[in-house]
């Protein structure tokens, strides 16, 4: 289990993101399109074009953080559900007696 102080925020990329990019082009996304000061020890998430692995990017006392997660069963139920929602039942044809 992960615990985090109340004072750490988690910011999470909407757009899909380039995952060769390292420690230095994810800081980049971070302070230069965001805005946000990277070394105040929040939790910077990036997701691939696929949504099955995504880094985490954060500051610590020892330094810059780039960790790299597969995450295939999210990104099953994320496919399920937007199955589901584009999923249009046609309308039912009215049958003509004969």
């Amino acid at each position: 289990m992960l615990t985090l102080p109340g004072s750490v925020r988690i910011y999470l990329a909407v757009d899909p993101v380039d995952l060769r990019r390292g420690h230095d082009g994810l800081s980049a996304i971070v302070q230069g399109q965001w805005g946000v000061d990277l070394f105040e020890g929040h939790l910077f998430v990036f997701f691939g074009r696929r949504r099955d692995r995504c880094k985490i990017l954060f500051w610590d006392r020892g330094g810059l953080w780039l960790i790299l997660f597969v995450v295939a069963i999210v990104v099953v139920v994320v496919s399920m559900v937007a199955n589901v929602l584009k999923k249009k039942t046609p309308p039912e044809k009215a049958s003509k007696p004969d």
